[in-house]
C-alpha cells in the first residue's frame, strides 16, 4: 500500500509539470510583412494583460500593432510584421504569475523570434474574432503580381464540414477563394447563420507558402433578423506623415473614425500605444454608438517635451466585441524646428491647428460690443459662443460721470483753499505812522 501510494506520488509530480507547464506555440520565424499569431497555454493565477506585452528588436524596445485575448483558458495574441526590417526580436510578457507543476512562478515570459529575408504572400488582420455577428477579416498582398486566398475551416469531418459551410458564407460569393491585387488590401466579409451555442473554431486563409490558422470564437446571438449586415469602420487618415515639432512645443492632429459598413456599432474605447502615452492625449475616450456611415472627429493633441527623439505609434480604436480599427502616427522632435506658418499636415493637406469652425461647432463669433454669456472655445475662425452673444451693457455708465465731475469739484475746491490760505498770510494791514518813522513793517 504505501509502495503504490508513492508511485502514485511520482507519477502526480511526473505528469503535472507537463500539463501544467507554459506554452507559448508561434513559429521561430517569420517572413518580413507576416501577421505573428500565437497561442499562449498556461495555468496563469492572474490574467495576462496587455499593457504588459512588449517588443524587442535585439534589446531596443519597438512599437507593433498588436492584440490580445482570451478564449476560454487559453490566451490568443496577434502582432503586425509590417516594415520591420530582417532581425532578432523578441516578446515578452511582464510580471506572469503561473503554475509549473506544483510550483507558482512569477516571472517575465519571453519568446524570441527572427524575421528571414523573404516576403510573404499576404498579411491577416485582426488575428482572431470573437462575435456574435457578422464579421470581416483583412487581407493584403505582398506579392508583385495576383494571388488567389483559399477560404476554408479547419474542421475534418464531412458531418462537420457540412455544418459550417453552413454557418459560414462570405460575400465573395459561393466560391471558397478570394483574387487580390498586388498591394491590395481587401475584406473578406463573413455572414454568420443562426448560431444556437458557443463555441470556438478556425478559419484557415491560404495561399502558396503562406497560411494562417484564425480563431473564431462564436458568440450565441438571440436573433439574426438582418444577416446582410457588415461591421467594419476605420480611421481616416489611417496613417498621419510623420509630424515634425520643435522640443517644448505642441501640436494637433485631427483623424476620424469612420463607420463603413451597414450595422451599428456600439461601446466605442479609444487608446494609444504605449510609446505615446507621455505625448499625446485624445480629445475623447470613447463613442457609446455610431450609426452605418457616420463619423467622429477625434483631435490628437500633442506635446513634444523637451528632449529630441523619434517616436513611433499609434491610436486604436476598440469595440465591445473587440473589433479594431489603427491609425499609425509618428513624431519627430527636433531642437528649435521651425513649422511652417499654420503646419498641421493631415493627409496631404494643410489645417489649422484646430478642426471645427464656429459654425460646424454650432456656435457664433460675438461681433462689436457683444460678449458670450458663457466661457468662449476655440475654433478654425476664431473666439467660438457656444451659449448667446449678448450686448456688453455699460452698467454704472451714470455713476461714472457723477464720481467724475465730483472729482472736478473737489480740485477746484482744493484750489480754491489753497489761494485763500496764501493770500490771507500774504495779506497785513499797514500802519501809516510806522511808515512816517521810517520804519517798515511788512
Amino acid at each position: 500500500m504505501k509502495k503504490g501510494a508513492i508511485v502514485l506520488i511520482f507519477l502526480f509530480l511526473l505528469v503535472v509539470p507537463l500539463v501544467s507547464s507554459l506554452e507559448f506555440n508561434m513559429p521561430n520565424e517569420f517572413k518580413q510583412g507576416e501577421t505573428i499569431i500565437a497561442k499562449i497555454s498556461g495555468n496563469f493565477l492572474e490574467p495576462i494583460l496587455e499593457e504588459n506585452i512588449f517588443f524587442y528588436r535585439g534589446h531596443v524596445q519597438i512599437p507593433l500593432i498588436y492584440d490580445l485575448i482570451k478564449l476560454q483558458e487559453e490566451y490568443y495574441l496577434y502582432a503586425q510584421l509590417s516594415d520591420k526590417p530582417v532581425a532578432n526580436y523578441s516578446i515578452k510578457i511582464t510580471d506572469a504569475k503561473y503554475y509549473k507543476g506544483i510550483n507558482v512562478v512569477e516571472d517575465d515570459i519571453i519568446q524570441n523570434f527572427s524575421i528571414i529575408n523573404e516576403t510573404t504572400d499576404f498579411s491577416v488582420n485582426p488575428g482572431f474574432i470573437s462575435t456574435k455577428e457578422n464579421f470581416f477579416i483583412e487581407v493584403q498582398n505582398f506579392k508583385d503580381s495576383k494571388i488567389t486566398v483559399d477560404i476554408k475551416t479547419t474542421e475534418d469531418s464531412s458531418e462537420e464540414e457540412d455544418f459550417f459551410s453552413s454557418l459560414f458564407s462570405t460575400s465573395e460569393g459561393t466560391g471558397n477563394s478570394v483574387d487580390v491585387l498586388s498591394g491590395q488590401i481587401k475584406k473578406i466579409n463573413f455572414l454568420v447563420g443562426d448560431i444556437n451555442e458557443s463555441f470556438l473554431t478556425n478559419v484557415e486563409l491560404s495561399s502558396g507558402d503562406t497560411k494562417y490558422e484564425i480563431p473564431v470564437y462564436l458568440i450565441q446571438n438571440e436573433t439574426t433578423d438582418d444577416l446582410n449586415k457588415i461591421k467594419e469602420y476605420e480611421f481616416r487618415p489611417s496613417e498621419f506623415k510623420t509630424v515634425n515639432l520643435s522640443t517644448n512645443s505642441s501640436t494637433t492632429r485631427v483623424l476620424q473614425l469612420h463607420n463603413t459598413g451597414t450595422m451599428l456599432i456600439e461601446n466605442i474605447t479609444f487608446g494609444i500605444s504605449d510609446s505615446l502615452k507621455d505625448f499625446v492625449t485624445l480629445s475623447l475616450e470613447g463613442v457609446d454608438e455610431l450609426e452605418a456611415n457616420e463619423s467622429i472627429t477625434l483631435e490628437a493633441y500633442i506635446y513634444s517635451g523637451n528632449k529630441s527623439q523619434t517616436i513611433e505609434g499609434h491610436i486604436k480604436a476598440r469595440d465591445y466585441q473587440n473589433y479594431y480599427a489603427y491609425s499609425m502616427l509618428d513624431l519627430n522632435i527636433i531642437d528649435g524646428y521651425i513649422p511652417l506658418p499654420g503646419e498641421n499636415i493631415t493627409e496631404g493637406r494643410v489645417v489649422p491647428n484646430v478642426s471645427k469652425t464656429c459654425e460646424e461647432r454650432d456656435g457664433e463669433i460675438c461681433g462689436d460690443g457683444e460678449e458670450c454669456s458663457e466661457e468662449v472655445v476655440t475654433s478654425r475662425d476664431g473666439a467660438c459662443c457656444l451659449a448667446e452673444c449678448e450686448e456688453i451693457k455699460k452698467e454704472g455708465s451714470g455713476m461714472d460721470k457723477w464720481v467724475g465731475w465730483g472729482i472736478v469739484i473737489l480740485v477746484v475746491l482744493f484750489i480754491l483753499w489753497f489761494l485763500k490760505f496764501k493770500y490771507k498770510r500774504a495779506r497785513r494791514n499797514l500802519d501809516l505812522f510806522q511808515i512816517a518813522k521810517g520804519k517798515r513793517r511788512f
